[in-house]
């Protein structure tokens, strides 16, 4: 129909705006002009749209008026007229895109201006950058959602799913009956060295240093000479170990040998304020978890029998200190080894290549390790019938935190239509990519040649959504969801809310690991029981750290820097044992200086040594009595006479 009289350019805006929202209908509409020209099409429904005579599939229609401006005539308007753009239809192709898009004149050029600058829209020539531009501002989410011919799809196992999305239900409330965060355990717990406490406590600590002390008797009967360096550790001295370690993390110092860490120029004055560098290197060897003498036996049943008892008690403790949210995150990790073991792993996207895998279960938001299970090899993990070995972990991980609403989000290797209706039932989400299965159907798989990139495509099965978004142009992406059940995509680069969803949670697990590598203390060992337990000692940093925030978020004060935090946890746990080094007897006053140094303390005058009173001769305590040899030595210790042959000459700063 053709308009007749002639009304502001405003106000036919105005018109074609309520015809753009189907605010009007045929009969109301008034003259708009001569030279506006309005074509109505009529509207197909979606049914008629999945039925097309064509067979193929198509996206979803466009239902609007056409709006045809004039011909442009190149005139000098007036300065206070603006020019009236034209309604671009929305189109899938960047010629359609160059078709519908007329030029508008910039307010109060001149007339030579607008005859250089306007052209035809047939002669309009467009930069393919600038194609591409128009194409993310003017093609519409619905038509990036890509819909097949049929409303059901069977996949080869006879799965059917079907490609409407559900009626939507009114989404009911998370069951969380929890608070997420800190539990009870740690309130009043300040101090960095407590903190790490809660995590490797008392008692683990008073273990490893009771089989170790078993070790220490058997490697010191080796040697001739039997000094202190060679004596039992205590559970002081082993914090201060622990402390020592934490410190060459901060430091970067993990990779260097101890010589060059305990250097007097190079090194930090902590390492040397703790121990020694023999006493340091002796007590790395001699570390030992478990009983030796049963261990053969429970190896028979159990690969990680060596440090099983310590790794359960960590896992309980990290249990007891925190409550996760409703994210969590289930991914692996991969703590580097290149020694001899059954259970090492290759696995090419990690750094390290080759060492100890652990699947660890985390906090999406605050990337807390509340839960982990180390995979021991070919046969450690038990088999099901219809149940990978994914599944069972994810369902081991999870055990305890389900029936609250929670959301879990896995990687491709965890993720299976049979594992999210076992968590559906358990009122638990699962969101995460997804492996071709058998249950897949081949048109989510294959990428067909007349779907856009960055489409996506939606199948559903009850509440179950299946996602495929053609990220390149041979390249499907499957995602797997039970928390979102519309065709919605949203977001600046017009993505699916699955991927967005799964974007945002997928790196729980990696931000922790990239943690623990950032400030690691391991060290290069042959011992796999070792390299497991400074792997436990850098996850207790990350987590004791998680906490000290929690808790200064709740006290409304700014928490402390990474670095600032662990350099006070090393200097807690070494201080004790550092005192006690400060007042024995007999130290070394270049020791003495460090660690008044390094605590701050005030230098005390050191007294001067008494003259050496001549010595009585005796006969030596040690010999047989019919040798009769005379002596004038006598032990610093017992005070007993003993001659050349049963006494050895050391020095004061080796004493120790």
């Amino acid at each position: 129909m053709m308009a007749k009289s002639k009304l502001s350019e405003d106000q036919i805006m105005a018109y074609l705006e309520q015809l753009e929202n189907e605010e009007m209908s045929e009969d109301d509409i008034v003259d708009l002009g001569d030279d506006v020209t309005i074509t109505w099409e009529e509207v197909r429904s979606e049914d008629e749209v999945d039925q097309d005579d064509t067979g193929g599939p198509s996206y979803y229609p466009t239902t609007r008026p056409h709006v045809t401006p004039p011909p442009f005539t190149p005139v000098t308007p007036p300065p206070t007229t603006s020019h009236v753009d034209a309604v671009v239809m929305p189109s899938t192709s960047h010629s359609a895109i160059a078709e519908t898009t007329t030029p508008v004149t910039p307010t109060g050029a001149s007339r030579a201006e607008a005859e250089t600058t306007s052209t035809s829209r047939d002669s309009q020539e467009f930069d393919s950058q600038d194609l591409d531009e128009l194409a993310e501002e003017l093609v519409p989410e619905y038509s990036l959602i890509y819909k097949l011919p049929k409303q059901t799809v069977v996949a080869g196992n006879r799965h059917v799913w079907s490609t409407k999305p559900p009626r939507p239900k009114k989404r009911k409330r998370d069951s969380a009956n929890y608070t997420p965060g800190p539990t009870p355990a740690t309130d009043g717990v300040i101090e960095a060295d407590e903190i790490f406490s809660l995590f490797l406590d008392d008692l683990t600590v008073s273990r490893i240093v009771y089989f170790t002390n078993e070790f220490i008797d058997k490697v010191k009967q080796k040697f001739k000479n039997l000094r202190n360096m060679y004596d039992h550790t205590s559970t002081m001295e082993m914090k201060a170990l622990l402390g020592v370690l934490i410190m060459s993390g901060v430091r970067r110092d993990n990779r260097i040998s101890s010589e060059e860490m305990f250097s007097s120029d190079a090194g930090a004055g902590l390492y040397r304020a703790g121990m020694s560098e023999r006493r340091f290197s002796y007590l790395l060897r001699c570390l030992r978890f478990d009983d030796a003498i049963t261990r053969n036996e429970r190896k028979k049943t159990d690969r990680l029998a060596a440090i099983r008892d310590v790794w359960d008690t960590f896992l309980s403790n990290c249990k007891n200190c925190y409550i996760p949210g409703a994210d969590i995150t289930i991914d692996e990790q991969l703590l580097s080894f290149r020694g001899r073991v059954v259970f090492k792993m290759y696995m090419k996207n990690k750094p390290a290549k080759y060492g100890l895998k652990n699947v660890l279960a985390c906090d999406a938001r605050s990337h807390y390790m509340f839960n982990a299970y180390p995979y021991l090899g070919k046969g450690s993990v038990p088999k099901t019938e219809g149940s990978t070995q994914g599944q069972f972990l994810t369902e081991k991980l999870i055990e305890g935190y389900t029936g609250a609403g929670r959301t879990i989000t896995t990687d491709n290797w965890f993720t299976s239509l049979p594992l999210a209706m076992n968590l559906l039932q358990e009122d638990t989400h699962l969101v995460g990519t997804m492996r071709p299965k058998p249950y897949v159907p081949r048109e989510a798989i294959t990428s067909k040649a007349d779907r856009l990139i960055g489409s996506s495509l939606f199948l559903h099965d009850n509440n179950v959504t299946l996602l495929s978004y053609k990220a390149k142009k041979d390249k499907n992406v499957l995602l797997l969801s039970t928390r979102h059940h519309t065709q919605t995509i949203s977001g600046r680069k017009n993505k699916p809310e699955i991927l967005h969803y799964y974007n945002k949670h997928k790196g729980g697990v990696d931000v922790f690991d990239q943690l623990c590598a950032k400030y690691s203390c391991s060290r290069k060992t042959r011992r796999w029981p070792v390299c497991f337990f400074m792997g436990m000692v850098n996850m207790t940093t990350v987590n004791a750290y998680v906490i000290h925030k929690e808790q200064m978020q709740k006290a409304n004060r700014n928490p402390k820097e990474t670095r600032v935090f662990l350099r006070e946890m090393a200097k807690g746990l070494v201080k004790p044992w550092a005192f006690r080094r400060l007042h024995q007897n007999g130290q070394h006053a270049s020791v003495r200086e460090v660690i008044q140094d390094v605590y701050q303390l005030q230098r005390t005058a050191t007294p001067s040594p008494e003259p050496p009173r001549p010595a009585a001769i005796k006969r030596c305590s040690l010999c047989m009595r019919n040798k009769d040899r005379k002596t004038k030595t006598t032990c610093y210790k017992c005070s007993k006479p003993v001659c050349h042959e049963h006494s050895s000459h050391v020095c004061n700063y080796c004493r120790d």
